[in-house]
């Protein structure tokens, strides 16, 4: 809990000097640098710790903006710090690896990935078509969206740091990601108040805050009300917290209290993002759970279902509240 805690600060602590400095171009470039240099001397020294600020960059950071080197008066351009702690702990992970790593280690790494290699191939073949197919048809985004499949070659360090540091490695990363999730709920349900409640000093400031580091957007639901809908891509990692939910309300050996918390807050978050594509994957989600109780589980099925109404109404009664 006090690790999980202390990621919690650290991601505070994160996103204050992004608020302090999204205004301040030269400032925020400098901020990232810095940044940057960090992961790249902690992925020399503890690749492991270094992998686990990139996970919780990944779960709080939407498109990954918080700083960016380089960007102009208004935020745009430049490089997001996502690249940069990206880039930053590859190369520090290699160098780390050319010291710690022997010959065998490389081999037994290489023939772990080579055998599933046409799975690797026929994934690589459909983003080539994909990629040369959006070109064709003058897609104005291709790049983009072609870059977000670069965060794939994470596997290779991953497995390569599992495979030393065995267990401890994913407990050492499952501590930021539940400080990723807690601060998620947390800047939702804060930002959901904060403009559904009229701050009118500072909400021009806060809401450029949001567009100019890309964590998501606010729009009003209601023309001439305190309506708002908070949405970030990074919610899509609630829906994580709600299935992860859903399994321990089905789990007899648990109590009700695990999985509701994060079945009811995910739950809200996903409310509030008012995402039709999130409201999709989560219906999509539940009706397979439910087949799968039906199937597996089918005399526990009705006790499941009362603890989901339990959540669904804690959820909306957050809402409300």
């Amino acid at each position: 809990m006090m690790r999980v805690l202390r990621w919690f600060v650290l991601i505070a602590a994160l996103e204050a000097i992004s608020w302090l400095t999204v205004f301040h171009p030269m400032l925020n470039s400098a901020s990232a640098a810095v940044a940057a240099l960090l992961v790249l001397a902690l992925a020399y020294v503890a690749p492991a710790s270094a992998l686990s600020l990139l996970v919780m960059e990944f779960v709080i950071g939407s498109k990954g903006g918080l700083l960016r080197l380089m960007a102009d008066a208004q935020g745009n351009g430049g490089v997001s710090l996502r690249v940069l702690w990206f880039t930053a702990f590859f190369v520090g992970w290699m160098f780390h690896v050319m010291e710690e790593r022997s010959r065998e280690d490389f081999l037994d790494l290489t023939r772990f990935f080579w055998r599933e290699w046409k799975l690797y191939f026929a994934l690589a073949a459909l983003l080539l078509f994909a990629f040369v197919r959006g070109r064709a048809n003058g897609h104005p985004f291709v790049l983009a969206d072609a870059n977000a499949w670069g965060a794939l070659l994470l596997l290779i360090p991953i497995v390569d740091l599992a495979r030393a540091h065995g267990g401890r490695f994913f407990s050492r990363v499952s501590a930021p990601l539940l400080a990723g999730l807690a601060w998620l709920f947390f800047e939702t349900f804060f930002l959901f108040y904060f403009f559904s409640h009229g701050f009118p000093d500072a909400s021009r400031d806060v809401y450029l805050w949001i567009r100019r580091t890309g964590v998501g957007g606010v729009t009003r639901i209601l023309p001439g009300q305190d309506a708002f809908r908070i949405f970030f891509q990074s919610h899509l990692y609630a829906l994580f917290a709600v299935f992860g939910g859903l399994a321990l309300l089905a789990d007899r050996e648990r109590p009700l209290r695990r999985g509701l918390l994060p079945a009811s807050l995910g739950l809200a978050v996903i409310l509030i993002s008012f995402s039709r594509s999130l409201w999709i994957g989560l219906a999509t989600g539940f009706f397979v759970f439910f087949g799968w109780m039906l199937a597996k589980r089918k005399q526990e099925i009705a006790r499941w279902l009362f603890r989901w109404l339990i959540a669904a109404a804690a959820a909306v009664a957050l809402v409300f509240v």
